[in-house]
């Protein structure tokens, strides 16, 4: 928790443009982080929306982030 020197992997980015009316609908979006502590810093718990990889205590783990939901209103 609060890992100032941490590895943030993997990055990908989806960027969709879209305006007209088949896109109206709701939607969300995710992203998942891998965080890796650097030599000697662990995580003794995997904080809430992560996991940890392998036992604890963690030297990697997994967050999940989660967008709240937008609605796209369709556009003639």
């Amino acid at each position: 928790m609060n890992c100032v020197d941490c590895t943030v992997s993997p990055v990908s980015e989806n960027a969709y443009t879209c305006a007209s009316v088949v896109c109206a609908g709701t939607y969300w979006v995710g992203n998942i982080y891998f965080l890796s502590a650097p030599t000697g810093w662990v995580w003794p718990t995997a904080p809430p929306s992560c996991i940890g990889a392998g036992t604890a205590p963690y030297r990697s783990i997994q967050c999940a982030v989660v967008s709240n939901t937008v609605t796209i209103s369709p556009v003639d």
